[in-house]
């Protein structure tokens, strides 16, 4: 590349960031798309095969964030960590990828507005939000985990005689 042109290029960027005030993040998954048109000039061919490249990769997080997700899941109500569990959440995610993706999908829309909103709202609200966001994600992920075990016609084992201990409510007094 020129100079000319990643000078051209950085102004551009410069410029949305300054006009639009988005995080750093939002740029890094943009850029692509921004060079893609202007190194296309004007061709359809380049445009089209780029679009395509970067849908499949989009396809290919969506599909890499939903088994890493699922893997947690595992590592946490399994005996197993590490690949093993990335590998199990990889069979047990065959069958049920519509699902799936679909469930990404909408959680990483939920992300992606929880990011656009944190600019405007005050950040101890956008950061409660993320919080019971990921806490949201979590849970559906658990429930998805359950939903893909019983598809695969697995045994769910849930522990029925579970006894909670009372804690003291009484404050506690220290002798010095």
């Amino acid at each position: 590349m020129s100079k000319n042109f990643s000078d051209e290029l950085q102004s551009v960027m410069d410029i949305l960031k300054e006009a639009v005030k988005l995080p750093q993040s939002f740029f890094m998954l943009v850029s692509p798309l921004f060079l893609l048109v202007i190194l296309t000039k004007k061709s359809i061919v380049v445009l089209t095969i780029g679009t395509v490249l970067i849908l499949l990769a989009i396809c290919l997080y969506m599909y890499l964030a939903l088994v890493w997700m699922l893997s947690i899941v595992i590592s946490v109500l399994e005996d197993c960590y590490g690949l093993q569990a990335f590998g199990k959440g990889a069979q047990l995610l065959k069958g049920r990828k519509v699902v799936g993706f679909g469930l990404t999908f909408v959680l990483m829309i939920l992300i992606g507005v929880n990011v656009l909103v944190s600019n405007i709202m005050i950040s101890t609200i956008a950061m409660a939000f993320a919080v019971l966001l990921k806490m949201f994600s979590m849970m559906v992920y658990t429930v998805f985990y359950f939903d893909c075990k019983q598809s695969h016609g697995e045994e769910i084992e849930l522990e029925e005689n579970i006894e909670y201990a009372q804690v003291s409510t009484l404050p506690v007094v220290v002798d010095l």
